[in-house]
């Protein structure tokens, strides 16, 4: 669990080189869901980290990259966004940002009080209601693609349904797209 928020110094073209290209390659092969970092990119964002930062959702990811797949957090419970935000006012930010789905992994009273509240700025705030509805699209269509035919499978099924997933093959598929 992170216990402080990590900090990414490197310049733009840095992240253009290392960071960026293996997000480029995944969007531009249609990945269906993705998820944030709890990590300050200084050279994307110098106020908010990438769960927050409406910069790098909205705007690197949503628009820059023409990404409309289902953005994740990750745990929000975690003292890299609990230590330097209020439970509210990091909900708001990574609703704002453009995150879908908001992870909050520990605690089920924490996501029932995030869910009240997040609700309570939906009939308050027109955009934050928009922001809820585009998200509510996106998780609908992933759920009406992967689900309608899923039928479940014992442990063994997915053993080796898991085995035939070549990751070597991803990576060098990633690095020769660069």
């Amino acid at each position: 669990m992170h216990l402080e928020l990590p900090i990414a110094e490197k310049s733009l073209a840095e992240l253009k080189s290392v960071e960026l290209p293996p997000f480029v390659h995944a969007c531009r092969q249609g990945i269906e869901t993705l998820m944030t970092a709890h990590v300050l990119y200084r050279a994307l964002d110098q106020e908010f980290p990438g769960t927050l930062s409406e910069r790098i959702v909205s705007g690197l990811l949503r628009q820059d990259l023409g990404y409309d797949g289902v953005v994740f957090s990750d745990d929000m419970g975690m003292k890299a966004i609990g230590a330097n935000y209020g439970e509210e006012e990091a909900t708001g930010l990574a609703v704002r940002a453009g995150i879908d789905v908001l992870l909050f992994c520990h605690e089920l009273s924490r996501a029932m009080r995030v869910y009240e509240f997040l609700c309570a700025e939906a009939e308050r705030d027109p955009a934050v209601r928009a922001r809820v509805e585009e998200s509510y699209r996106r998780i609908t269509q992933l759920k009406n693609r992967r689900l309608r035919a899923f039928t479940g499978g014992d442990e063994t099924e997915i053993a080796k349904r898991l085995a035939l997933l070549d990751h070597r093959r991803i990576v060098e598929e990633i690095q020769s797209s660069l």
